[in-house]
């Protein structure tokens, strides 16, 4: 039974951690495809978005010398210029995806012309020379600066909603199978279940069903035996106490026969008529006096005492006719009977 019980409960087990270890697996997927969305695309982003504000603010640190402000512009340019400096290390070192090492060497590549560039234009004196450095040199370069870090912006942005699309997917994906799992949990644990009850139930049925035969008398019920655990144990010892009552009852019916016989024989002997008889009034036995002294009566069926009890009232009645005139009865003395065989009643117990 423990067996059985184990068989039936190790499936629902084996489902169970099933689904377990495809939800740690899932969590893990998951959890990676946010990593790579944390860790990776999204610093390349911010390091993007911070080299395009501060090229911004170096930009306008050269325009706002041509305008007059050389001091604050160069101030403007020292602020930033370290900012641009620290993404552009963050970007180089935060290469994952295929055509993004190309646009980090060129922003390296940009950012030092630039700042050579931008170091010759602190350099000059004459107005109308910067204004020509910045709108031919400066300008120029720092739109190509800002045109590659936006398109390292875009492709890791583009990853991240791949992997947002993916993780979506895998999401969906996952809930549909789960869904699934979960219907065929539910068979399998019908199923089990069901097979479990009529492994168990059955037997027990069965048991009962030759329990109550054996109430009734029929000993000559087995159950049967078709596996080696407990019930087929209890099985066995129902059958081992059905098999000694059908001795006991055998043992007992030929004691009552042996009974019998000798009672027969015994009576058999009697010199006096010996009649056995039922609740009812049947004759079951007669001894051989009896059976004389039926053959020489009138009792058609009837038992002798009865016989003579009838034959006693008639003799009542003819004596008291005697005394009003029809003369004398005779009477047979007390020892009228002596010699004949007297009958003797044998009643079942209960018969009286």
């Amino acid at each position: 039974m423990k067996r059985r019980i184990f068989f039936g409960i190790a499936p629902l087990l084996l489902l169970v951690a099933g689904i377990g270890i495809y939800a740690i697996v899932l969590f893990r997927s998951l959890g990676g495809k946010v990593d790579v969305l944390l860790k990776e695309n999204y610093r390349s982003v911010v390091a993007g978005q911070q080299m395009k504000e501060s090229l911004e603010r170096m930009d306008s640190a050269a325009f706002f010398t041509l305008v007059g402000e050389d001091a604050r512009g160069r101030q403007l340019y020292q602020e930033n210029e370290p900012i641009f400096a620290e993404n552009l290390r963050i970007e180089e070192h935060n290469v994952t995806l295929p055509g993004e090492q190309t646009l980090a060497d060129s922003l390296h590549s940009l950012f030092t012309n630039y700042n050579s560039e931008i170091g010759k234009f602190w350099n000059l004196a004459d107005l109308t020379q910067k204004r020509q450095v910045y709108f031919n040199t400066l300008l120029p370069i720092a739109t190509q600066i800002k045109d590659t870090a936006q398109e390292v912006i875009r492709i890791n942005e583009e990853n991240m909603l791949a992997q947002n699309q993916e993780a979506r997917t895998v999401s969906r994906e996952s809930t549909r199978y789960m869904i699934l799992v979960g219907l065929f949990g539910i068979g399998a644990s019908l199923f089990f279940a069901f097979w479990l009850q009529r492994s168990l139930v059955r037997p027990l049925q069965r048991l009962t069903g030759v329990a109550k035969e054996l109430g009734d008398g029929k000993l000559d019920q087995l159950v049967p035996v078709t596996s080696r655990d407990e019930l087929s144990q209890l099985a066995e010892a129902f059958n081992k106490l059905a098999g000694k009552l059908r001795n006991y009852r055998q043992t007992t019916t030929d004691q009552i026969l042996q009974a019998r016989q000798l009672t027969e024989i015994a009576f058999s002997a009697f010199p006096d008529a010996v009649f056995a008889c039922s609740a009812d009034g049947k004759i079951n036995f007669l001894n051989p006096s009896a059976t004389k002294l039926l053959a020489s009566t009138e009792t058609r069926g009837r038992l002798p005492d009865a016989d003579r009890r009838r034959r006693a009232d008639r003799r009542r009645r003819g004596g008291h006719r005697g005394a009003g005139g029809a003369g004398p009865v005779r009477r047979r003395g007390p020892d009228a009977d002596r010699g004949r065989g007297r009958p003797v009643r044998v009643h079942p117990p209960g018969a009286r």
